[in-house]
């Protein structure tokens, strides 16, 4: 499964952008129909450093499919990394459960809706917890890594 995550030069840091609310999220399900809204924060790296991201997703399970995700990615600097711009882009991808119960995501990267300068968009995967509250993953280029979210909504 792929999920998104952004390629920068080396030389940008990451940042954080004001915190969400904490609510109490209902454990989603991947029933066979209906839409799921999910909204995560947390990091990710890549050749710029630690980065901050806010995911939005809207999963979709039609009739007799794979569960469908789009939404939002955006990304930005973390106090520990401030030199990061802001951007964010579109992404769709599918969503699965696995035999432990975890979600495992495939994100594909879309159209940009605020491009930094020489940054791309790319796809990443990640699985969450049985809980579904946190999620970790891999980015799929190879000057990034890691990626690690909790779900706020």
């Amino acid at each position: 499964m792929k999920l998104v995550a952004l390629l920068v030069t080396p030389l940008w840091g990451a940042g954080c952008w004001t915190n969400p609310p904490e609510p109490a999220a209902p454990t989603p399900s991947l029933a066979p129909s209906g839409v799921w809204h999910s909204e995560w924060r947390g990091s990710y790296v890549c050749a710029q450093g630690q980065t901050a991201l806010h995911l939005v997703l809207d999963r979709t399970c039609p009739p007799g499919a794979d569960c469908e995700v789009a939404g939002v990615f955006e990304f930005g600097p973390l106090a520990s990394n401030p030199d990061v711009p802001r951007g964010s882009y579109r992404v769709t991808g599918t969503v699965a459960t696995n035999d432990a119960d975890e979600l495992v995501l495939t994100v594909n990267a879309g159209a940009w809706i605020d491009r930094p300068a020489n940054y791309l968009a790319v796809g990443f995967t990640a699985r969450s917890d049985r809980a579904r509250k946190r999620l970790r993953g891999t980015i799929s280029d190879p000057w990034c890594g890691k990626l690690e979210a909790t779900r706020q909504q």
